[in-house]
């Protein structure tokens, strides 16, 4: 019978002392004054600590009573404990003196161990990232995500990711469970792009590993080269960029745990002002799925659902909108005074349209009037990466587009600058707002980069991004350049 009562140790019965000594050689040494105390700790109230005194005494066996062949511990005095198995029982612990010429003294108490089982933490148990929108969040404070956020639709789109599984094991083991595909980066995994794909070693769930709860520091520590919780490329302070570099132990943030304990909110730091936050769902609890929930009430589940807070009969779930039949006026400056993005008049610079960066906006090109437009659907931002083709201010003042829109109430254009430090994060932005689009009308934008906040004339724009949607709007873009 196990008792949940507060911890004691029973000490049973009186010590009896038995002290040898030699009458026939003056020069044996006696010990006497032989003791010892037993104190019961640990989180079952099993292990127990045997400290031995004596006068004369110099070496001391701790024998603490058990069949096995590894309870006789020696010690010179300073404390030493045993671990007694996990049920009640008494124990008679016998702990014998010795010195240099003298006849061994020895002395025994019977302990009673009155074990308490352990109260479960609040972590033992499988957990996945939370099936919503936001489960990971990227930002310059912990819960932001200004930088990334997961939309609904990734649980779905990145659902490699969204099973993998992060158990804490009751003994203190803890294991990766990533099946045969999980999400892949391409700095981290050497992949051309963020997709789906075969594990990689040492973060494919073979790792050997602990993990441990301080809830009075509130963190998490994970240890074993290759372990993590959430996301592979995080560590303290920095990112892993390499299997080589993967980290022996990481620590994390509890940000907070449900009265329910079925979800877990942790944040690392990954640089100076920079945070992951991730929510976790407890497996077999409701977060762990996809919800059933159709917002706005058309029929389409929101996880699928482009405009999941718009009601709409397309088939995207959003409302159905009028399109442009007219094409925009086609460019006239010259080819050599022209940095072009996106135009059937010049030749584009290679550039990652859309990338996923967690945007709910889809974007796919259209021939209009026999001319060829960018159409983004679903609008709350999208981006576009130029990679190594980034644009040299040095060589343009200006940059203009033409767009089209029949819904958007705010239309904003940020140029992100990758200037001289490309370590800096975040970059600065100089940001184009347009606060009453025309509706239904291709209008062509011209801003002076000048004009521009944060832009520096020999910066180097390495990334543009549409935004000011709310996820249901509809843009078209044309003759998008720098001159």
């Amino acid at each position: 019978m196990k008792h949940f009562l507060t911890k004691r140790l029973f000490l049973l019965l009186g010590l009896s002392l038995t002290i040898a000594c030699s009458s026939d050689d003056e020069e044996t040494v006696t010990i006497t004054n032989l003791s010892f105390t037993a104190v019961a700790s640990g989180a079952g109230n099993n292990v127990v600590t045997v400290t031995p005194s004596s006068t004369g005494g110099t070496s001391y066996s701790v024998d603490f009573g058990t069949n096995a062949s590894d309870d006789v511990t020696v010690t010179a005095g300073p404390g030493v404990s045993y671990t007694y198995p996990e049920v009640d029982a008494s124990y008679t612990i016998v702990v014998t003196a010795s010195a240099t010429d003298a006849i061994n003294a020895t002395s025994e108490q019977i302990v009673a161990v009155d074990f308490n089982e352990p109260i479960p933490s609040v972590l033992e148990g499988t957990w996945v990232f939370k099936h919503i929108a936001e489960a990971i969040n990227v930002g310059p404070a912990i819960g932001s995500g200004e930088w990334f956020k997961n939309s609904l639709a990734d649980v779905v789109t990145r659902a490699c990711l969204f099973d993998d599984q992060f158990i804490f094991n009751a003994d203190g083991t803890y294991a990766n469970v990533v099946g045969e595909s999980t999400w892949l980066e391409p700095d981290l995994n050497g992949v051309s792009e963020e997709k789906c794909g075969t594990p990689q070693a040492p973060f494919d769930g073979t790792a050997t590993a602990t993990w441990n709860h301080d809830d009075v520091a509130n963190t998490i520590t994970i240890n074993g080269v290759g372990a993590f919780l959430g996301l592979t490329k995080l560590y303290n302070l920095s990112l892993i960029k390499t299997a080589a570099d993967a980290k022996e132990q990481i620590i994390y943030n509890v940000v907070s745990i449900s009265d329910d304990k079925n979800t877990l909110v942790v944040e690392i730091e990954f640089q100076s002002a920079g945070f992951f936050t991730m929510t976790f769902a407890k497996s077999g609890s409701a977060g762990a799925s996809l919800p059933t929930t159709d917002t706005d009430g058309d029929g389409k589940l929101d996880y699928e659902d482009s405009c999941p807070t718009v009601s709409g009969t397309g088939t995207d779930g959003c409302p159905v909108v009028t399109a442009p039949t007219t094409a925009p006026s086609e460019p006239t400056l010259p080819s050599s005074d022209v940095v072009s993005i996106f135009s059937d008049a010049y030749t584009d610079l290679e550039a990652t349209w859309n990338p996923g960066w967690g945007q709910t906006t889809a974007s796919e090109t259209e021939i209009i009037a026999n001319n060829t437009v960018r159409k983004y659907t679903a609008l709350n931002f999208s981006g576009i990466d130029f990679g190594s083709n980034k644009v040299d201010l040095t060589a343009v003042t200006t940059v203009t587009f033409d767009y089209w829109t029949p819904n958007l109430a705010t239309l904003k254009l940020k140029l992100v600058d990758f200037g001289v430090n490309v370590d800096l994060d975040p970059k600065p932005e100089g940001v184009i707002t347009i606060s009453a689009p025309v509706l239904e009308t291709w209008t062509t934008v011209t801003v002076s980069l000048s004009d521009l906040e944060n832009i520096t004339s020999d910066g180097k724009i390495g990334q543009l991004v549409w935004d000011g949607g709310s996820g249901s709007e509809v843009l078209y873009i044309d003759n998008l350049y720098f001159y």
